[in-house]
């Protein structure tokens, strides 16, 4: 049987979107990034195009609609044979992992740590 760590990273190499249950509401998400926060907790940023959620979706690729969240709290995950969905700004908007393990939109950030403004020195 596959954990969800395995379902998320196959969903992400292969593009697929996934459905899951988180905080009693079934999600339909793009998982784009997967790793740990600073605590060391699974954690996946993703994108959520369908679903419900508690405080709802903004219609077309909105930022609003990237949420992170904990593996741990996901339930009842499946891979869906839809389309990839995505929106602009997942990198910037990206603050909830420490560690990537794997990154859809840029591959060169996979097996990294982050690097925040403070600690690279920008201002």
């Amino acid at each position: 049987m596959e954990t969800v760590h395995d379902l998320i990273r196959r969903a992400m190499l292969s593009k697929s979107p996934i459905q899951a249950v988180y905080k009693q509401h079934r999600r339909m998400l793009c998982p784009h990034v997967l790793g740990t926060n600073k605590d060391g907790r699974w954690q996946i940023l993703c994108y959520q195009f369908g679903g419900e959620s508690s405080r709802g979706l903004k219609r077309g690729d909105s930022s609003a609609n990237w949420r992170c969240i904990p593996l741990n709290g996901l339930s009842a995950v499946e891979l869906l044979d839809l389309p990839w969905h995505s929106s602009p700004q997942h990198s910037n908007i990206q603050t909830c992992i420490e560690y990537i393990e794997l990154d859809t939109e840029d591959p060169s950030k996979n097996g990294t740590q982050r690097v925040s403004a403070k600690a690279s020195g920008a201002r």
